[in-house]
């Protein structure tokens, strides 16, 4: 999957996506961290989106209209599925989630399961290993931070942060905001608008228990946004990330809403 920058006056291309990767992986432990993803990762970790769930996805289902019954949405990483189920079960209560980091040597543990072949950590016994909560939270923020390019790609950046969206949020008219963002996420590739969905359906459940866990969407935004809406000319200007920030809160906050309309089929 190839991504080019669209050139405007505010961003130009960036001649290596790779600087992009080395930038936002701020968990990465240098060189012996860079050694273990050459070794174990090349087929899950740190390579692009839809090459991760070729190798390693799962389906992902909606709630229909009518009770009881779920659709089959579409695919994502199952480090990402995984991840998400073990958290919304067992942490959206614990205080620090997201941004308490889990044990470098668990979480690397964890890397090497969902890398390696036939299950990809399908049929992981979280409890069994002696995993923690904290251990899957960094295990998905590394996977997230370990892709070539954000889940919002370069070119549609500027869209996502410049477009009358931006200036709704800012004027409270939630409905245009809302519809904007509709479109711009109908547009996304597939499978990244598929993994988007269901990162921001998670995060907004987590931001809902902010009371227990001290994680507002806020917070949520803060950590999450470097792997959802980020560009390498921007990670070290402080008013670009600014700029960003209340774009993906704005999405944590009302993403029950940008969940797509199901209707029952025959």
């Amino acid at each position: 999957m190839k991504h080019r920058a669209r050139s405007s006056s505010n961003v130009k291309a960036p001649t290596d996506l790779a600087r992009l990767r080395e930038q936002r992986d701020s968990f990465a432990d240098g060189a012996a961290h860079k050694q273990f993803l050459s070794a174990h990762d090349s087929q899950v970790f740190g390579v692009p989106l839809e090459e991760s769930v070729r190798v390693a996805g799962v389906g992902i289902s909606l709630q229909a209209p009518q009770p009881g019954e779920l659709v089959l949405y579409g695919s994502i990483p199952m480090v990402v599925a995984n991840c998400g189920r073990f958290l919304k079960k067992n942490a959206l209560e614990v205080e620090g989630i997201f941004r308490i980091g889990g044990s470098s040597k668990r979480v690397k543990e964890l890397q090497f399961v969902f890398s390696s072949p036939p299950n990809y950590g399908r049929n992981l016994d979280w409890e069994l290993g002696g995993y923690h909560v904290h251990d899957a939270a960094s295990l998905l923020r590394r996977y997230l931070n370990s892709l070539p390019e954000p889940l919002v790609p370069l070119e549609m950046y500027e869209e996502f942060r410049a477009s009358a969206s931006a200036r709704h949020i800012l004027l409270g008219e939630i409905n245009s905001a809302l519809a904007d963002y509709k479109t711009l996420l109908n547009r996304l590739p597939p499978t990244n608008k598929q993994v988007i969905l269901y990162l921001l359906d998670m995060l907004n459940l987590f931001a809902m228990n902010c009371k227990a866990n001290l994680m507002h969407a806020k917070n949520l935004a803060a950590i999450f946004q470097p792997s959802l809406l980020s560009h390498p000319n921007h990670d070290l200007d402080p008013s670009e990330y600014d700029n960003s920030r209340p774009v993906v809160e704005f999405l944590i906050q009302y993403a029950d809403r940008l969940l797509p309309n199901l209707t029952k089929s025959d």
